[in-house]
């Protein structure tokens, strides 16, 4: 029972993590009808990563990690430990790069508007970043499902 407790909680906080990331593409197209748009969209979209993406995202790979120690498949299994290997990365890009990228385009925006060519470069970076998130969340949604066996 504990088990398929856990595995519940993997399943939700990956959907969260995944559903509420793949609306930053509408969040970023709602900010770019006007500047009065911009800011309100740029705070939605940092507020989601902060408190739905980021904590979904991390109890999703906790749980995993508990859900393999706890019996599930093995380590043994090269789609378990690409899952992991994903999961790393996109950890370090989004607290390393993703974060801190976000915290610099917000402050060009509050301190320069939308029009400000350093916010539009930032604001390139970032959707760059959310396609690299994109395809790598997908990529983890396939090895769960399918689990490869060849993997």
């Amino acid at each position: 029972m504990a088990y398929l407790a856990l595995k519940f909680i993997h399943v939700l906080s990956a959907l969260l993590a995944f559903g509420a990331s793949l609306t930053y593409g509408v969040w970023a197209l709602r900010g770019a009808k006007g500047p009065d748009h911009e800011g309100f969209a740029l705070q939605g979209l940092l507020w989601i990563d902060s408190y739905l993406v980021n904590p979904a995202f991390t109890v999703a790979g906790l749980s995993g990690i508990a859900l393999v120690a706890l019996g599930g498949p093995g380590w043994d299994l090269l789609w378990v430990r690409a899952s992991l290997a994903v999961f790393l990365f996109t950890t370090a890009l989004s607290w390393g790069v993703y974060r801190p990228l976000a915290r610099l385009q917000w402050g060009r925006f509050s301190a320069h508007g939308a029009s400000d060519p350093r916010y539009q470069r930032l604001s390139v970076w970032a959707a760059r970043l959310g396609l690299v998130f994109t395809a790598a969340n997908v990529g983890l949604v396939a090895l769960m499902v399918f689990q490869p066996a060849g993997l």
